[in-house]
């Protein structure tokens, strides 16, 4: 877990030497250089998803970056624990493409609906959709907020597809490209 800086303070009066000075700004700035944050992306799986509306848990591939110890890929690749108590902004996207579809209602392509749910502790805060029309196309849904977090608090992605009204059958599988699916945490204040 990161050491939230403390600042130090001045006496009125006190001569400012550039010791003093350094000390009371250098690891403040180095901190917020480089605060807590970590993001994880990539599909571990290509298998198609399932269109019955039950939840997919993500497990994600790569680790893009991580500064404070919250992805460990090896041992549990569906989520960022988070290590630093505080505000965190928070990024997850999610990308799927329908390879194909059969469809009742007269004139309308084959779509499904897919909705992207942003986990917390096992309860869901965040959610985003996307709406693929026709086989062949591809849709990325993308969402961003803010969540104060404690040390502990476990980030999870978690899909649920249907199909829309007019469509009898549809194969839907996650789309990869270098930001979907993601999923983000950057610590932004105390």
């Amino acid at each position: 877990m990161a050491t939230v800086p403390s600042t130090q303070t001045f006496t009125a009066g006190e001569k400012v030497t550039s010791t003093k000075l350094n000390a009371a700004t250098k690891t403040v700035l180095d901190w917020l250089l480089n605060p807590p944050l970590a993001m994880v992306w990539g599909s571990a799986s290509t298998s198609a998803l399932p269109t019955d509306g039950s939840g997919v848990l993500h497990n994600f591939s790569l680790e893009k970056f991580d500064t404070d110890s919250m992805v460990d890929l090896a041992t549990s690749a569906d989520k960022i624990s988070v290590q630093t108590p505080g505000l965190y902004e928070l990024d997850w996207s999610y990308g799927v493409t329908i390879t194909a579809a059969t469809n009742t209602a007269a004139n309308t392509p084959g779509h499904v609906n897919t909705n992207v749910f942003l986990y917390l502790n096992g309860t869901p805060v965040g959610v985003t959709s996307c709406r693929p029309i026709a086989a062949g196309s591809v849709t990325v849904a993308h969402a961003r907020g803010r969540l104060r977090l404690a040390a502990g608090d476990v980030l999870q992605m978690q899909t649920q597809t249907r199909l829309a009204t007019g469509t009898t059958a549809a194969t839907v599988v996650p789309y990869n490209n270098y930001n979907s699916p993601s999923m983000a945490a950057r610590w932004v204040a105390l």
